[in-house]
């Protein structure tokens, strides 16, 4: 019993502090659904009342403000237990020892009385946990419901957020594959291999993003751009890995500055926010917060029980009137819920196919992809798509060495430190260096779509 204690003041508190961090990693956030849930106001058509939620069912301003909600819902219930276990404790505690000397044993009757304020304390984080389904049973109300299966995937992609704003800490990345141009028009068959990277350190405002094709001439066909401490500096394939940067003119007003990055850009892979987006994030210039971007956005139209107790998601996009998407997401509790599976075509361009798959590997403390596939539609050619198959390569914190921040050449440097070869400048020549494929890259390979003719894996 705590009041059996004899104590300092100062111990006192140190078991104040102790109870208090019990009572936070016990307790749970209540279930989505409580009364204090839905406080911004939505739009009235549509909505219908669920356990005292008022939301619009299929509507991303739903889903917004449904996640957002439950993230402060959270706070707010750790924040009233935290205030219900000071209010309950602290007085008994700092009564039980008011000085450094020990005090004599209390009464019975105060010992009862101590003790009948430590389990009414006890009694909300006993009810809420009581409250908790078991894991069988939450598995089975993802099959059956589909609210249940939606509120799930707000958790997702709150939880997804989580992970990439960590990550986005520190981090290197090199996505390594091979580039194909499949169909009737590719002629030859072109294939390259290809190489994305992407590098970060908030703290000292790092960011790197490159992405080149290697050709037969075993030329780096690309690009890539630096941000240090709001200064850009940028290459592409006539320096790449081989030159200096080219740095922006002193004094160019923010229109100017514009125009000479407008075709000085990389590919950026944003690890998560990508995963969402499907190819077109894996493709696209800075697709950072892209999460965000869908919870406003995209449209969740229904939700499916899938294989292995997985959640299958329907989704529409309309961003213009040139563009109709209808996209399908595959999240899998065999991967902590992570996407395994995107799925998209678009309605006015039939020939916009979209497809990726990520699998998943414990690296560094994180749940990332080490392989990913992808294929989408050829906007130039509407008889063929262009696939991509990568590995990638993970550093996470303290694993990302220095030497790539103070280097003359970061990119040669993160390529080093995954013995990837590339070229090099020796006695002021170019010396090209062969690029083999990983050797596991077609490990588990599976065709996305039925184009063809198709390379000999």
């Amino acid at each position: 019993m705590i009041s059996d204690l004899c104590v300092s003041p100062r111990l006192a508190d140190q078991h104040v502090r102790t109870w208090m961090k019990k009572i936070l990693v016990t307790a749970q956030p209540l279930p989505t659904g409580t009364a204090t849930l839905a406080r911004t106001p939505l739009r009235m058509d549509g909505m219908r009342r669920k356990t005292g939620v008022t939301w619009v069912r299929g509507s991303t301003a739903s889903m917004a403000t449904r996640t957002e909600d439950r993230i402060m819902n959270n706070r707010n219930t750790n924040s009233e237990r935290l205030s219900f276990f000071w209010w309950t404790y602290a007085p008994v505690m700092a009564n039980s020892t008011s000085s450094d000397t020990c005090r004599r044993p209390r009464k019975r009757s105060t010992e009862v009385a101590m003790a009948f304020l430590l389990v009414l304390g006890m009694t909300p984080i006993a009810f809420v946990s009581a409250q908790r389904p078991a894991d069988n049973e939450k598995s089975t109300n993802l099959q059956t419901d589909s609210e249940a299966r939606e509120e799930k995937i707000d958790e997702i992609l709150t939880d997804m957020t989580v992970r990439r704003d960590r990550l986005l800490k520190r981090f290197a990345v090199v996505l390594h594959g091979e580039y194909v141009t499949l169909g009737s028009h590719a002629n030859p068959l072109l294939i390259h291999p290809i190489v994305m990277a992407r590098v970060v350190d908030q703290e000292r405002d790092f960011d790197l993003k490159a992405m080149y094709l290697v050709y037969p001439d075993l030329a780096e066909v690309g690009d890539e751009i630096v941000k240090i401490k709001g200064k850009t500096k940028y290459r592409e394939t006539a320096t790449l890995l081989h030159g200096p940067y080219e740095i922006p003119p002193e004094g160019m007003s923010r229109t100017e500055r514009q125009n000479f990055f407008w075709n000085r850009h990389a590919w950026a892979h944003d690890p998560y926010d990508d995963y969402i987006l499907g190819p077109y994030g894996i493709k696209g210039r800075d697709n950072h917060l892209g999460i965000e971007q869908a919870m406003r956005e995209f449209q969740l139209s229904r939700t499916d029980p899938g294989p292995g107790g997985s959640i299958v998601s329907h989704w529409a996009y309309s961003p213009n009137k040139s563009a109709n998407f209808r996209y399908r997401i595959d999240f899998s509790p065999a991967d902590q819920w992570m996407p395994v599976r995107f799925s998209g075509k678009d309605l006015l361009y039939t020939w916009n196919s979209l497809e990726a798959r990520y699998h998943w590997k414990k690296t560094g403390g994180f749940l990332l992809p080490d392989r990913i596939q992808t294929s989408m539609g050829s906007a130039s050619n509407k008889d063929s798509v262009n696939e991509a198959v990568f590995r990638l390569k993970w550093l996470i914190g303290d694993e990302v060495p220095d030497e790539i921040f103070t280097a003359e050449d970061h990119l040669a440097v993160l390529l080093d430190q995954f013995d990837i070869p590339h070229s090099e400048l020796v006695n002021g020549q170019v010396v090209r260096a062969p690029h083999p494929l990983p050797e596991d890259l077609y490990e588990g390979w599976e065709p996305l779509n039925d184009q063809g003719p198709r390379p000999k894996r």
